[in-house]
């Protein structure tokens, strides 16, 4: 099939919706670019525990203990671990409170990043 430039609407329309390499292209970009966060995430939350855990190398906690002190708010470092509750419970348990919020962040940037591995088309939901 000749193609005419310029193109009327109807023409690019047509051509875009059909099976063309375009969307396609697009797709398989999007899969591979939330496959890197699908290991970037799962390596972190491997990771965490002998590096930044309570027990682990350097301990995070006591870095978000600092900014809590310190005059830092969200909008100055904005994460999820700000609502974190860095206060122990009844068993002093407080450090590990903070682990099991790290790793419930990295999980469900695991969960998230494998949704758009799955369903590329959504991944706009995910930008």
């Amino acid at each position: 099939k000749v193609l005419r430039l310029p193109l009327k609407k109807k023409e690019a329309k047509a051509m875009l919706s059909s099976s063309s390499a375009l969307p396609s292209c697009r797709v398989s970009f999007l899969r591979c670019f939330a496959a890197v966060y699908v290991c970037a995430f799962v390596s972190f939350w491997l990771q965490y525990p002998g590096l930044l855990g309570e027990a682990g190398l350097l301990p995070a906690r006591s870095h978000w203990k600092r900014l809590r002190r310190s005059r830092r708010t969200f909008w100055s470092l904005p994460s999820l671990l700000w609502l974190s509750d860095d206060e122990p419970d009844e068993a002093g348990a407080a450090g590990y409170l903070f682990d099991s919020t790290v790793e419930g962040t990295a999980a469900l940037g695991f969960l998230a990043a494998s949704a758009a591995t799955a369903w590329p088309r959504r991944g706009g939901l995910f930008a």
